[in-house]
């Protein structure tokens, strides 16, 4: 979900075993030559869902070992979870309402949120929404408590090697 830390914790996580680092937003962007708050705008929430699972599928295809942070949406799309659960070990890093709302600012270029004066809302409804899809996970792991590289460091330690 956004503002659980995903790009940090994975970013961390990956330095501590030395595994490449993958973004699929950094990926859809840099493909697209475009923000992500652009490809919403320009092709809507479709748009960059169709972007998203061409890139989750060209990521996790690579034969190198990697850690891969994906957009909270991702792995509610049947394929894309499909794909992230044969072929990889998927975590869900949990946090509660509160602490992605305080985490997550309006105007902060999440087309998701951007548009609803009231943020808080809108992340209880997607988180949810999206609950149901995350539980599927093959580890979850709550995150309000702790720092990027204690919960990186639990991650390394209860990962496969």
């Amino acid at each position: 979900m956004m503002g659980c830390g995903k790009t940090a914790i994975s970013r961390a996580l990956a330095r501590l075993r030395y595994m490449a680092w993958v973004d699929t937003d950094e990926l859809i962007a840099s493909r697209a030559r475009m923000s992500i708050p652009e490809i919403f705008k320009l092709e809507g929430e479709a748009g960059f869902r169709s972007r998203e699972l061409e890139v989750v599928e060209d990521t996790v295809l690579e034969p190198r070992p990697q850690v891969i942070a994906t957009g909270g949406g991702a792995f509610t799309q049947r394929f894309a979870r499909q794909v992230l659960l044969s072929t990889s070990v998927v975590v869900y890093l949990r946090a509660s309402v509160a602490t992605l709302a305080a985490r997550v600012a309006k105007g902060s270029g999440r087309p998701l949120l951007d548009c609803f004066t009231d943020p808080e809302s809108q992340i209880k409804n997607l988180l949810n929404e999206r609950e149901i899809y995350y539980r599927l996970a093959d580890l979850t792991l709550d995150v309000d408590q702790g720092n990027i590289e204690t919960i990186a460091e639990i991650l390394a330690e209860n990962l496969p090697a």
